[in-house]
């Protein structure tokens, strides 16, 4: 990678180029291509959605995906990585609901079920751009171009099998339970859809006290509590626990007598007034007591009593529970036990039915609208007692946040109920992280799971493929395009498709579509059509159809004369595909034209057609065929891409199959006038021509039962959570392609989402994996935390109380960012307060120091010759800093492998401190020396660069790059380089812990100067430091010590003590010290290399001077000079005035 070398200010920029030297080099689709063979490790990343823009918790999820994958392709394996997108469900209804400026069921039907799921469709990826945008410029390699969609047909169809093996393994049913129920969406929701952490919010709602009279008393009530009026018509009990102690209160209203309540805990009342207790008594003894309801919608004599139930209590409320069986799943469990009746009072839209007796009033009504005027009934009946007002937790729609109500409702469910014990057993084979999880959030969700209700009242979805006999009511469930065939009955007509014989274009090698133009069949091509004719003489064909183009016209007249038929019918749509401004120019030019088969599909040639308006035009002409004509045979004379695509209408394949089957099945795959029998499939069919199994079109071809009635398919589509529970096998179009491959690799050697998902996606993949296959879906599961603001708040764009991530990729570059994250508590399944200032600390303390010490090598490296050698040097700071890297290899693998991210990330900070902050700075006057020690710290230096960029490669992918490509490296980029392997000869422990020792001394030592305002490039006479022989043994950590505080001696003594005194002898070497500094630093500002030689003119105090010219062997070494001169001031490169010694000074550089 040639590129100008730039600032450590802009490595933003320079990722953004490092970007394009990936894409340019195609170095992703090279680290899988160079391991095709290789042993795989498989990853499912889960869809999102495009219905918004991506954000922080997105750029954290995309980056552990990166990370893991770029570590296991490093250590020999083939990681493929797919993108995918889910599209169906509430996400996108809403969206175009929004767009559309409509709203519920009745609105979108009356809208047309077709054009609002075509227009859900074309949304289906309105942000898929700004997600691509952001996903590469992190740095994430994943397969884009080749993205797998919920909406497909390969994928729909998947589901279906999916589906139709649980039914028949018993673990499908249809019941009618309590569920969570959307009154906007108008659809059931299952119970985990609101465990994930942005399906609850704080409400405020009136609860109400309400007096129920006893049978045959108009002053003793029962006193129950609910916080859901609108649940009150539908009562049908009271529930009391028999264990409870239940009081008779004798209760003083004003001006209005007495009453009589029996509550478990003290009534309260807004208005004036006094109470007494009257009895006490159990309330087993109250079970069977008979009262009056809120409203009575039944004459039943043996309705409206007492029961017991174990779980109420006295927390909140009386102790006396109203019982709605139709609301509430322990009400509903309750009326089964006490053979209760189930007031359906709400609809199938969530509003009160109109007619109820006694509730008129309410409707049409929603249920949280009709609350108020419940309230209002209750006080203008004396049946109010009190009103509360309360805040609690509420369940919402987890799409348009829509408070939920729970709702009795026929609904198809997954019997989780019935594979719970394997699941729990399948999931001790799972490798949780973090850990805690595996029995904890996870395994208790296993433990008390309720069946899954996977059916949802909506249209933007996979349809649930159960058909109903309409006659004998049996239940059939298609799995596949195959058996929708048999079960609609097939088509009733035969075809054979034939191309036309051999023309003159053909002879000539160029297309052409004009039907102006006369391109004759060649007497060969005349010799195939009769040929042709002899073979379906037996095959008894009934008409025929051709293209109106001459060569095809010619072709169909010679076979029906030679099959005895008189009659020819020619249709424009049967002509071959338009090829526009290419029209009498080279087959070749013409295909050339096109990237690709799917580029054919995408782009005309100028004024030409698309391989999808060929076949939307094939497809108008077998749609009218099928209407037309039953039980004939039919011959098709057209030409090679129009016979292409209607073969693939006919088989019911999908764009993306044509493509796949493109090296053997294409427009010149059928040979001249050579007949082919193809089979019509009978499958729901859109306008373009394509299977399309979403509503209405699954509707429109009737499936039959085997009575031979008509059966009719059940309304719903699935929760769009079956979908991407299903992504493992649907991905891959299993069981209809790729059977080994899916099972060879089942489960998934890892996943990742953040830890909401633990009761959404990876509970949905563990039910299907289960249930499917007896196996888990995942081997090894990352889990991550949840991102919040700076201040702990939920990330929200109304308040913009976080950093825009664009703003601190161009501040920053993704390498920090995706340090931060993976180096922080997040990755241990914490949340995080995301900071702009930590991000900035990664960069200064990480990215910026790691590329300064490239730059650093860069300097020097002029001085290595040959190829990259591996040494072993001896001296002391070689030898520590490689015993450090091998130490940090092995730790960071050691974390990779385990799949600790943390453990993994954080010792590569820790290394590149030490590796600039010691190593450089200890070694930055050996390499400016012309001696083989300069040799070997050079080479080290080279050396621990090289397997630092393999070591960073995968979790700081653009640094990684920037490194490898100023070495001396093998392959074209460091991502196709192998992981580095641990060398323990390399790892000097005892080396290790001395060097802690003497940077602990130091530290100590320059603190000390620090007290005494002494700079560090002043010499002091002597260091005494605790007696530590023990501890520091080698000479050269004591030679470390001396040249870092900047000391004559280093002595040992009782305690550490620095002597400050300074000598007129070490005054004078600190000014020369001085000098040095400014004139490096005139140096580095003109940007001049460490090999380029200087002269230095001075002028001023003489006794400076004279100082000066007795150092002058050491300033010209250490400053590459070729002379020091004393005179008084011309022109120079650069000039500066300076203070030594306290007295003013010039000097200049030329």
């Amino acid at each position: 990678m040639q590129e100008k070398k730039q600032q450590a200010s802009n490595l933003p920029e320079q990722e953004e180029k490092i970007l394009e030297f990936w894409e340019r080099n195609k170095i992703f689709e090279k680290s899988i291509s160079q391991r095709k063979r290789a042993r795989r490790f498989v990853f499912y990343d889960g869809p999102p959605f495009a219905t918004g823009l991506p954000h922080y918790g997105h750029i954290l999820a995309s980056t552990i995906k990166d990370v893991i994958p770029r570590y296991w392709t490093m250590r020999g394996f083939r990681v493929d990585r797919r993108w995918g997108w889910d599209c169906h469900g509430l996400p996108i209804e809403h969206l175009v609901e929004q767009e559309l400026k409509i709203s519920g069921r009745k609105a979108i039907e009356k809208f047309g079920v077709k054009k609002f799921n075509e227009t859900a469709r074309s949304k289906v990826l309105t942000y898929a751009a700004e997600w691509h945008k952001t996903i590469r410029r992190i740095g994430r390699f994943v397969d884009f171009e080749n993205s797998y969609k919920t909406m497909d047909v390969t994928y729909m169809e998947s589901v279906w099998w999916a589906f139709a093996e649980l039914y028949k393994k018993g673990l499908v049913c249809k019941d009618s339970r309590i569920s969570l129920f959307c009154p906007r969406c108008e659809t059931p929701l299952s119970n985990f859809e609101i465990a994930m952490d942005n399906s609850y919010r704080d409400q405020e709602d009136d609860s109400v006290y309400v007096k129920l009279p006893l049978k045959g008393s108009k002053k003793e009530f029962l006193l129950i509590w609910t916080t859901t009026p609108w649940t009150l018509p539908g009562n049908a009990a009271v529930a009391v626990n028999p264990k409870l102690e239940y009081t008779k209160y004798k209760f003083k209203i004003t001006n209005d007598g007495y009453e009589y309540l029996w509550s478990a805990t003290p009534p309260h009342h807004e208005a004036d007034g006094d109470f007494s207790i009257v009895e006490k008594r159990s309330g087993k003894s109250l079970i069977g007591l008979k009262y009056e309801p809120p409203f009575r919608l039944s004459e039943d004599l043996d309705l409206y009593r007492v029961v017991g139930a174990d779980f109420v209590d006295t927390e909140e409320g009386t102790g006396l529970v109203h019982i709605a069986p139709a609301f509430g799943e322990e009400d509903f469990a309750i009326g089964k036990k006490e053979n209760l009746p189930t007031f359906e009072t709400l609809n199938a839209a969530g509003r009160f039915k109109s007619g109820l007796p006694g509730l008129t009033f309410l409707g049409g009504r929603g249920a949280a609208e009709s609350n108020s005027v419940i309230i209002e009934k209750l006080k203008s009946t004396s049946r109010l007692f009190r009103v509360r007002r309360i805040l609690h937790r509420y369940p919402i729609c987890w799409r348009c946040q829509t408070s939920l109500i729970y709702k009795v409702q026929p609904a198809w469910f997954i019997k989780i109920s019935a594979v719970r014990p394997k699941m729990l057993k399948l999931n001790e084979k799972i490798d949780w992280h973090p850990e805690h999880l595996k029995h904890g959030r996870f395994g208790n969700d296993l433990e008390t799971a309720p069946d899954w209700n996977v059916s949802r009242s909506r249209f933007w979805g996979t349809p649930i493929p159960i058909w109903e006999c309409i006659k004998c009511k049996k239940i059939q469930v298609i799995s596949s395009r195959e058996e929708f065939d048999k079960k609609s009955g097939g088509s009733k007509n035969k075809y054979f498709i034939m191309r036309h014989g051999e023309s003159e274009a053909n002879v000539r090698g160029i297309v052409a579509s004009d039907p102006h133009a006369r391109y004759p069949l060649t007497l060969r091509g005349r010799i195939q059509a009769e040929r042709a004719a002899r073979k379906l003489v037996q095959k008894k064909i009934d008409c025929i159809f051709s293209s109106d183009l001459f060569r095809a016209k010619e072709t169909a007249t010679i076979t029906a004369k030679g099959i005895g038929i008189h009659t020819v019918n020619f249709d424009a749509r049967l002509r071959e595909l338009d090829v526009g401004n290419f029209e009498g120019k080279s087959d070749r030019a013409f295909h050339s034209f096109f990237s690709s088969v799917a580029d054919r599909f995408a782009r005309p040639a100028l004024g030409g057609e698309t391989l999808c308006d060929a076949r939307k035009r094939v497809a108008s002409f077998f749609r009218e065929t099928e209407r037309r004509y039953q039980g004939k045979t039919i011959l098709v004379v057209s030409h090679g891409d129009l016979l292409w695509m209607g073969r693939a209408v006919a088989l019911g394949w999908s764009e993306a199959e044509v493509i796949a089957h493109a090296a053997v099945i294409n427009g010149d795959s059928l040979r001249f006038a050579e007949p082919l029998e193809i089979a019509y499939k009978l499958l729901p069919r859109d306008e373009s021509g394509e299977v399309n199994l979403h509503l209405p079109y699954v509707d429109e071809v009737k499936v039959f039962c085997e009575c031979g009635s008509e059966a009719k398919r059940i309304p719903d589509v699935f929760d769009c959570w079956v979908e991407s529970g299903s992504m493992p096998f649907a991905e891959h179009h299993y069981p209809f392609e790729n059977r080994k491959f899916f099972e060879k690799n089942l489960p998934a050697d890892f996943i990742s989402e953040y830890i909401a998902q633990t009761r959404g996606w990876f509970s949905r993949l563990h039910v299907l994996s289960t249930a499917l296959f007896s196996k888990p879906a995942f081997k090894h599961v990352v889990t991550t935390g949840t991102i919040l603001s700076e201040s702990g708040e939920k990330l929200s764009k109304s308040r913009q109380n976080f950093p825009d991530p664009w703003l601190l990729l161009g501040r920053y570059g993704a390498d920090a960012i995706r340090y931060y994250l993976m180096a922080s508590p997040v990755m241990l399944g914490d949340n995080i307060n995301f900071s702009e200032k930590g991000v900035d600390e990664v960069y200064k303390k990480y990215s910026l120091i790691a590329y300064n010490v490239l730059n650093f090598f860069n300097l020097y490296k002029y001085k290595l010759k040959g190829p990259p050698k591996k040494i072993k040097s001896a001296h002391i700071l070689d030898r520590w800093i490689m015993s450090r890297l091998h130490t940090t290899i092995r730790e960071v693998t050691r974390g990779f492998d385990s799949y600790e991210v943390v453990q993994a990330t954080r010792p590569l900070l820790d290394f590149v401190q030490d590796f600039s902050l010691w190593y450089v700075r200890r070694s930055r006057g050996r390499v400016k020396l012309d001696s083989p020690d300069a040799i070997a710290a050079l080479r080290t230096l080279h050396n621990v660069l090289f397997d630092f960029s393999r070591l960073i490669a995968p979790a700081t992918p653009f640094l990684a790059e920037i490194m490898y490509q100023d070495l001396k490296k093998k392959k074209i980029s460091v991502h196709l380089e192998d992981w580095p392997k641990t060398n323990p000869a390399f790892i000097k422990k005892d080396l290790e812990d001395s060097m802690s020792h003497v940077r602990e001394i130091v530290s100590e030592a320059l603190r000390k100067r620090a007290e005494a305002g002494i700079k560090v490039r002043q010499p002091l006479a002597r260091l005494e430091i605790k007696n530590q022989k023990s501890e520091i043994k080698i000479d050269e950590l004591l030679d470390l010590i001396k040249d870092e505080v900047n000391v004559k001696e280093v002595a040992f003594g009782d305690e550490l003590k620095l002597d400050t005194t300074l000598t007129p002898e070490l005054r004078e070497e600190g000014l020369v010290r001085e000098f040095i500094r400014n004139i490096q630093e005139m140096r580095r500002d003109m940007g001049l290399k460490p090999k380029q030689i200087v002269a230095i003119q001075i002028s001023g105090d003489r006794s400076i001077e004279t100082i000066l010219e007795k150092w002058v062997k050491t300033i010209k070494s250490e400053t590459n000079s070729k002379e020091l001169k004393v005179g008084g001031k011309k022109s120079f490169r650069a000039e500066r005035e300076l203070e030594l010694g306290g007295k003013e000074f010039w000097v200049g550089i030329s």
